[in-house]
């Protein structure tokens, strides 16, 4: 338990940092702090630790893989987090998130893979979703049948804006 010092941001080498299951608080006000001035952070397992809110996530610019499952958000998805644009995995498993998934969840155009198992999501999964060129896993959003059903139509959609982007020539016989 307590709070990370704000110079542990500044380590020039920095690139993983586990820090899970101990509690600790990352921010004064339960949130990401500093963490956008380790400038070489790929990547982060925060799980476990008192984050409330994601201030502050959006700067982590250099960042490849986040892991923070069980925190206390008790919100919605916040639209910072889209603001790492390097981001790959992003793992949330009962993380408190609630609500729906705002709208630009694929401008994440690098993302790999999330999981979002255990929270209180509502609503569907965006159909943009459908359109990130990377993304080869999504872990259970809602149900097993819902994700199931679900992928079916993004694997549909994807399908049709490969087909849409394709040029079309007619041929006559």
């Amino acid at each position: 338990e307590g709070m990370v010092p704000p110079s542990l941001w500044d380590l020039p080498a920095l690139q993983e940092l586990d820090l899970s299951g101990n509690e600790l608080h990352l921010d004064r006000s339960y949130v990401f702090g500093d963490i956008g001035n380790a400038k070489n952070l790929l990547k982060a397992d925060l799980s476990s630790n008192d984050i409330q809110k994601f201030t502050g996530i959006g700067a982590s610019k250099s960042l490849q893989e986040l892991y923070i499952d069980d925190a206390y958000f008790f919100s919605s998805l916040d639209e910072e987090v889209y603001q790492m644009t390097q981001l790959r995995i992003l793992h949330m498993q009962y993380s408190g998130l609630k609500g729906k998934i705002p709208d630009g969840f694929s401008r994440m155009t690098g993302l790999k893979a999330f999981n979002f198992y255990g929270n209180e999501l509502t609503g569907t999964i965006p159909t943009e979703i459908g359109l990130m060129p990377n993304l080869w896993h999504i872990g259970e959003w809602f149900g097993v049948h819902d994700v199931l059903v679900y992928l079916i139509v993004i694997t549909m959609l994807t399908f049709i804006a490969v087909i849409t982007s394709l040029p079309f020539r007619l041929f006559r016989e």
